[in-house]
């Protein structure tokens, strides 16, 4: 490709608090959106957290936190964390300086100092917002945290050039900036997941089972025991439950020692997406009693995605948050949230009916086509608005 070096856009794609290594959602969606956008314009970077591994790849640049924010107090580790920010935010001005950076593609309350720098220098601001983070604070009750990132988060809106949503939900939540928004989904790599299944499974699943299985972060948003419990009422059917997260010590406690449920807890994404070939049914156990679950289609998680590339059918609690393009009776089921007893009968219906269950996940496997990265960057209009 012939590029000019003076015309063309340099972007910058921007994660604090997240290395390259990392595998949850907010990392492996900064490194997709590089991968993809950095083929339509090579002098797109990224910029994470420097991790414990070393990291050879072509445009990355790694920040390395001035001082570590551990301590005994948490005043102590407020007043680190604070000095640090201020320090990564004029590392990250002056590569932008450096290179000469026209757009940033940015997340978290935690880079509101970067935003009065970044207008003055009239770069494009491109903001990835994935909701109402105070309410969710306001949630589990830490209000003075909440206030906080209240007040950041109307810096970034109105300085934001840009904001990109990841689903007409979270955009319903910001009407007053539905002028700037762009609808950039998650997406989804089917390759990786395809090729997975070749991998050596890191550990062995009797044949003879039926399998229930979860993939992802374990967010306050979901109800773990719904899977456990549920497949106590199936029989010949176990769960297999990987990752780990909120409220895991309780879990693990409490259900570890039932031959019903198997946790993987943190693994590779390689051995996660070999495993999921391994399952007949997955499920999306949202509670319906947060605030995201009764927001019409909020929620767009990456398992979604991840589920239906694989051809899985899915299971997923009645609520409003529910992904609209997930249709009831062609790409999943549902049942009631917090009733493990209606998750045995739906997932007993699936097991006992293997036609519905693969023409399901038949379905999905075609609607995952729909959600590549390459489809939604080319659907979305952000390469237009990068030029």
């Amino acid at each position: 490709m012939n590029v000019n070096r003076s015309t063309s856009p340099r972007i910058l794609i921007l994660l604090m608090n997240y290395s390259p290594e990392d595998r949850g959602a907010q990392a492996t969606r900064a490194i997709a959106l590089h991968k993809e956008i950095h083929t339509h314009f090579p002098y797109t970077f990224l910029m994470m957290n420097e991790g414990d591994k070393p990291c050879v790849e072509e445009n990355y640049y790694l920040l390395r936190p001035l001082i570590p924010s551990e301590g005994r107090y948490r005043a102590i580790r407020t007043l680190k964390g604070i000095i640090s920010r201020i320090h990564m935010t004029m590392v990250i001005f002056t590569f932008v300086r450096q290179k000469k950076i026209t757009s940033v593609i940015l997340r978290g309350f935690d880079t509101t100092l970067l935003f009065p720098l970044l207008k003055l220098k009239k770069v494009k601001i491109f903001y990835d917002f994935h909701g109402r983070y105070n309410l969710e604070l306001l949630q589990i009750k830490r209000y003075i945290l909440s206030a906080f990132v209240k007040v950041c988060d109307i810096i970034i809106l109105n300085l934001s050039d840009r904001i990109l949503v990841v689903s007409e939900g979270i955009q319903s939540q910001i009407p007053e900036y539905h002028h700037k928004c762009l609808l950039v989904e998650n997406g989804v790599d089917i390759g990786m997941i395809e090729e997975a299944i070749e991998n050596e499974p890191p550990i062995k699943i009797p044949d003879d089972k039926y399998v229930v299985g979860f993939i992802g972060n374990w967010e306050q948003v979901m109800i773990l025991d719904d899977i456990c419990n549920a497949v106590e009422f199936v029989d010949n059917t176990i769960s297999l439950i990987i990752g780990k997260g909120y409220d895991a010590e309780r879990i693990f406690l409490r259900y570890n020692d039932s031959l019903k449920n198997i946790f993987t807890g943190k693994i590779d994404q390689k051995d996660a997406f070999n495993l999921l070939h391994r399952m007949d049914v997955c499920v999306i156990p949202y509670d319906d009693d947060y605030y995201m679950s009764k927001i019409k289609n909020f929620f767009s998680n990456r398992k979604i995605y991840e589920y239906m590339a694989a051809g899985k059918p899915i299971i997923i609690s009645n609520i409003e948050g529910k992904p609209k393009f997930l249709v009831e009776g062609t790409n999943c089921l549902t049942y009631e949230s917090g009733d493990p007893k209606d998750l045995a009968d739906k997932i007993a219906l699936l097991k006992n009916n293997p036609k519905i269950a693969e023409e399901i996940g038949k379905n999905n496997k075609e609607l995952a086509k729909k959600f590549t990265w390459e489809n939604i960057i080319k659907n979305s209009g952000i390469l237009d608005e990068l030029t």
